[in-house]
């Protein structure tokens, strides 16, 4: 989570909005560093029907004023270029920066890489493998 969250200060994004749906891996305590210094917004979520999309909604409506633009990512997704490089974020938006604009970001699907455990070191080091056609992924 601190890999996830470094990697994309490092890509330019400033806040982080955070929703914890029943983990039980000790996240907040990861995220304490980056709450205490504003960056991060924790919220634990636990309600029923569509947590992700439940939380998608109250997100849009509670801090989309405070923001020009907010992604809507999961924490084991990551920003890149098409060549693997990191972008800044500020620069990418900068092009897009007109009174209404969406950006539609293309997935790419890294999958399990062959790992029976996820091996030490930084997920952006060993997860380099990608397919752009989920049709042609396996998991």
């Amino acid at each position: 989570l601190a890999e996830w969250i470094e990697v994309h200060l490092l890509a330019g994004v400033e806040h982080f909005y955070l929703y914890n749906h029943r983990s039980a891996d000790n996240s907040t305590l990861a995220l304490l560093p980056y709450i205490e210094r504003g960056v991060v917004d924790l919220h634990d979520w636990d309600l029923p029907g569509h947590p992700q999309k439940e939380a998608m909604l109250h997100c849009t409506h509670k801090y989309g004023h405070e923001t020009r633009w907010m992604a809507m990512i999961d924490v084991d997704e990551f920003f890149l270029s098409g060549d693997g490089q990191m972008l800044d974020m500020r620069e990418v938006v900068r092009n897009f920066d007109q009174e209404k604009a969406l950006l539609y970001v293309q997935e790419m699907f890294f999958g399990h890489q062959g790992f029976e455990r996820q091996p030490a070191g930084l997920v952006i080091e060993h997860y380099l493998n990608r397919s752009d056609d989920i049709s042609r992924f396996s998991y």
